[in-house]
């Protein structure tokens, strides 16, 4: 295959690749706005048949209603509140790894020599102490 016949080739399966890639997303987000609507419809009918059973004076029907819609918000603050985690490379990942390895020991050498520190104060307040009585 000549050098021209190849980068042809590669360009249509690039052309190819990016017309997948923005049919998907187009897919994507008509099915995020069909879930939205559809959970808004939810939401509101699980709010009239709340107002429904209140106004027939039904507490068992108004009960189960209101928990339904508190359900509904329940939800929404649960999806609020999610942090989106970063995807690391596995060069990324393994340098984490060794970041921790490293801190982990840096704690390790500095916990133990504030023990020391710590027990050194301790000795000294109990000599001092004992020279006092």
């Amino acid at each position: 295959m000549t050098k021209l016949k190849k980068a042809v080739k590669l360009a249509a399966k690039r052309r190819r690749h990016k017309k997948n890639v923005e049919k998907r997303k187009e897919q994507r987000l008509e099915k995020a706005l069909r879930e939205a609507q559809e959970k808004e419809a939810a939401r509101l009918e699980a709010a009239v048949d709340h107002e429904l059973a209140e106004a027939d004076g039904d507490d068992a029907a108004a009960a189960a209603a209101a928990s339904k819609l508190a359900g509904f918000e329940v939800t929404a603050a649960a999806k609020m509140g999610k942090k989106k985690v970063k995807q690391l490379t596995r060069k990324q990942q393994k340098r984490l790894a060794k970041k921790k390895v490293k801190g982990e020991a840096d704690r390790a050498v500095y916990s133990k020599k504030f023990v020391v520190k710590a027990r050194r104060v301790y000795q000294r307040a109990v000599v001092r102490n004992t020279d006092l009585e």
